[in-house]
């Protein structure tokens, strides 16, 4: 019966694994784009690829195998990728680009330190530094597209950055179309106004010093009406006899408010994420968890409290998933205000501090994000928890508006729940101390006078019994458990389940056909767990809750049903052993749900209903039913010699 059980173990094995080959094989595979480009900026460089994909990895190299750089991704869209790092010139690159589709690798090599005297990035819009590399660089001609609301403000940039060692001047001229306004106040006052042609003109000239100099002319416009206009800039740097000219133009796309809106779809939300945007399965969708003060003192007396929080640092994140659906680029302002359950104020545990407010007067949560035409990207936006808050509803107030315009774009609310600890959780922790608090002194006032009733053979056998539980089930659970985990999910409990509960029990059920006497399952539980922690160091403070409870549910379902209050007498018949097998299941959905419990309580917070019902079904009952009738027939065929 032993080897029909190994067997089937390695069977399902078998068919997990072929499961995982096939889908890895004959899965349809996404199309693998190629590395058009890289772009080499100021201490950055931008790799184009030749459409956008989803990424995994990005690693920079040198020629000789060292790595500058390595990037993971959560397998995010991208069609460029940007790196800051100080490339050296005339050396070779070697970059490459993994996802789900395979690899694509460019050897490319930097510019000559000489190549270029400047470069010249033109933005609009323009949100900060990243992606001045893909603007233009120090091509001499450049063409981007750009998009802006009517009568809405948007901030451009002309960038300009020395690659000179030798100074130089930078004569340069921006074209704007007629009617669109420019806020004066934002020029400096070396800039000139002037008009040629129909178009606004601001003209001005800088000089550059030395290598990695640079200037950046911010200004903001206004446009009236809707269409597609262009904006120009032309720039001429002399450094000694050389001039050389740059051009670079915007095709800017200027729509009404609400076609704007259309334009920019919200496709998820999550909270609680991690930093990088991912959601936290460990907690509930739209909940945010907080230990009442006895269950941290408890935590921290187990050693499983986490760190203390910063609370001027973020509490936890949320994400928005945006699809930019034009072809122009959209730089954004997202905003995330928590208010009370009616809208209006700002509870005082949830004001961030100063520096990520901006300029916003309203207790907000401000990030600034750019999207490329047609690119679906995530943005994560923290939260901060100054103070521990009352627990209730409260609303998550997110808005979406161009940068450099007050016309709202789109409009969120969403519920945000602070809440305690599950009850559950905490009643079948506290449970689960009690019990075992009495199994151990159980076994200080009675495990002397149950080891004199056993006979030496009896103590070996159980040891035998104890090493074969602890290599077929704690030892393929320790090696293969992650694996498992990795490739099921949250249903690998259906695997793990096989090796915990059914192969386990079927062994108790042999071993106590054969010594059916008070005892033999604490024996094989401290005997088991003792071979646990001194070869695979399965060690943890909240044993005392685990085996503790283990062995007085146990023994209790074993005296329940007759086997041990009856030893030798008990009948193995068919309604015997699933009277027996009965009280086990109720015995183990009991021990599973305090395992639950007492993990969601400690160290993870929330299981879903759903995954609750799942273990406790199959783990608790079916796979212990099923092991105790395998037990008792594999029993069957065992024969116990008497002196």
């Amino acid at each position: 019966m032993l080897k029909r059980i190994l067997f089937i173990s390695a069977a399902l094995f078998g068919v997990a694994f072929g499961l995982a080959i096939f889908l890895g094989v004959f899965s349809p595979k996404p199309p693998r784009p190629e590395i058009e480009k890289v772009v080499f900026g100021p201490q950055r460089a931008c790799l184009v690829l030749s459409q956008r994909v989803k990424v995994s990895r990005f690693v920079i190299s040198e020629k000789q195998g060292k790595t500058i750089l390595d990037q993971r991704f959560a397998r995010v869209r991208r069609d460029r990728l940007e790196a800051l790092f100080d490339w050296s010139p005339d050396r070779e690159y070697r970059f490459r680009v993994t996802g789900p589709w395979g690899s694509a690798v460019l050897i490319q090599k930097s510019p000559g330190q000489r190549k270029s005297d400047l470069s010249v990035n033109f933005l609009a819009p323009f949100a900060g530094s990243a992606g001045w590399e893909a603007k233009g660089g120090v091509d001499p001609e450049y063409q981007d597209k750009g998009a802006m609301i009517k009568g809405g403000v948007t901030t451009c940039a002309l960038i300009l950055t020395s690659h000179n060692q030798q100074p130089g001047l930078a004569k340069a001229k921006v074209f704007l179309p007629g009617g669109f306004e420019v806020i004066s106040r934002d020029l400096p006052p070396f800039v000139r106004r002037t008009e040629s042609q129909g178009r606004q003109v601001l003209d001005f000239n800088q000089r550059l010093y030395s290598e990695q100099d640079n200037f950046a002319l911010v200004f903001r416009v206004r446009a009236p009406r809707t269409g597609t206009f262009p904006l120009e800039a032309l720039v001429e740097f002399r450094s000694g006899e050389k001039v050389k000219k740059y051009r670079r133009s915007v095709l800017i796309t200027v729509m009404e408010p609400e076609q704007f809106s259309r334009s920019i779809k919200v496709k998820q939300t999550f909270l609680p994420t991690t930093s990088t945007g991912l959601p936290d399965k460990r907690a509930e969708k739209n909940t945010i968890y907080f230990k009442p003060p006895l269950v941290r003192k408890i935590a921290d007396m187990l050693g499983v409290e986490p760190q203390v929080r910063n609370y001027w640092s973020p509490y936890t994140y949320q994400a928005l998933v945006l699809e930019n659906k034009t072809q122009s680029t959209v730089s954004l302002l997202i905003t995330s205000r928590i208010t009370d359950g009616a809208g209006r104020a700002t509870p005082r545990a949830f004001k961030p501090p100063d520096i990520f407010k901006g300029s916003l007067k309203n207790d907000s949560v401000a990030v600034s994000h750019t999207l490329l035409p047609g690119e679906t990207d995530r943005v994560v936006i923290p939260v901060f928890i100054t103070s521990r808050p009352r627990p209730g509803l409260y609303k998550r107030r997110l808005s979406i508006r161009p940068m450099g315009s007050q016309a709202k774009m789109a409009g969120l609310d969403l519920d945000l729940v602070i809440t305690t600890t599950n009850q559950n959780a905490l009643i079948f922790t506290l449970l689960a101390f009690l019990v075992s608090l009495g199994s151990f002194l159980w076994l200080v006032f009675s495990f002397r006078g149950m080891i004199r009733a056993f006979k030496v053979r009896w103590v070996v056998i159980v040891a035998l019994f104890g090493a074969l539980s602890f290599v077929g089930v704690n030892l393929p659970l320790r090696v293969f458990g992650a694996l498992i985990q990795g490739l099921l999910g949250p249903f690998s409990v259906l695997v793990l389940g096989f090796f915990n509960d059914l192969l386990y029990f079927a062994l108790l059920v042999a071993l106590l056909r054969l010594i059916p006497q008070k005892g033999v399952a604490t024996l094989l539980i401290l005997v088991r767990y003792a071979l646990s922690v001194m070869l695979t160091g399965g060690f943890h403070l909240t044993d005392f809750l685990y085996v503790g409870t283990a062995i007085l549910v146990k023994e209790g379902a074993l005296h329940l049903s007759g086997v041990t209050r009856k030893g030798a007498d008990f009948e193995w018949t068919w309604a015997g052993t699933g009277f027996l097998a009965l009280f086990l299941a109720l015995g183990d959905t009991y021990l599973n749900a305090t395992s639950l419990y007492v993990h969601m309580l400690l160290f993870r917070l929330y299981f879903a209903d759903w995954y609750i019902w799942l273990n406790l079904i199959f783990n608790g009952m079916i796979y212990t039913t099923i092991g105790t009738f395998l037990g008792k027939r594999f029993s069957d065929r065992l024969i116990w010699a008497e002196d």
